[in-house]
């Protein structure tokens, strides 16, 4: 069943543990303005960009906000989206993290933030709890695992992510539920850039 537009505030994300995440962070942030959506994966932003322009509710919709991660390549997930915002006739703004002055406004956050050109939301994830005292066990670990096996690990910030959650006291298994656990910090500098694009997002 397509979704119902809700708020005149849209965020577009990658998947369900996105959902989670941001959700856990507008409590943080104490907004109610925005309506999450997912796409269910970054090959979709695309196609559920297309969706929503071409839908009679759309134009209620006054902003929209899409975050996706860097990946290996920041400029080219930029580029990615903002060719999709395009193809249907939406002008986001030329940079990141600013929204532009068109009908509906349009603003694309790229993880971890604007001066890293790679990375993801893990990666924001683990600098947030960087002075946790047992994140050193984590790198430990991954050290141990690569020296055992002469060979590196790919995907680093998601298996650090899953070992770190994996040794707290209350078992947790997905970063955004992590999130809802409150065990990312959210006070952390880290996170301060993605709070002025959501805020901004929500005005």
């Amino acid at each position: 069943m397509p979704i119902q537009i809700e708020k005149e505030r849209l965020l577009l994300v990658e998947g369900k543990d996105e959902i989670e995440f941001f959700n856990a962070f507008f409590r943080y942030l104490n907004l109610d303005t925005i309506q999450i959506i997912n796409v269910e994966g970054k090959i979709n932003f695309r196609d559920e960009i297309k969706l929503l322009s071409i839908r009679p509710d759309i134009e209620m919709v006054k902003k929209i906000g899409a975050i996706r991660d860097a990946d290996e390549n920041a400029q080219a997930a930029f580029d990615s989206l903002k060719d999709s915002f395009n193809l249907v006739s939406w002008e986001p703004a030329d940079t990141p993290n600013i929204f532009s002055d068109s009908n509906p406004s349009i603003g694309i956050f790229i993880m971890p933030g604007a001066d890293q050109n790679n990375g993801m939301l893990e990666d924001l994830c683990l600098q947030s709890i960087k002075d946790q005292p047992d994140l050193r066990c984590v790198d430990d670990y991954i050290n141990c695992i690569e020296s055992l096996r002469e060979e590196r690990l790919n995907k680093l910030s998601k298996r650090k992510i899953l070992t770190y959650l994996a040794g707290q006291q209350e078992l947790v298994t997905a970063l955004g539920l992590a999130a809802q656990k409150h065990i990312w910090n959210f006070d952390a500098p880290a996170f301060n850039e993605l709070k002025t694009f959501l805020l901004e997002l929500a005005q």
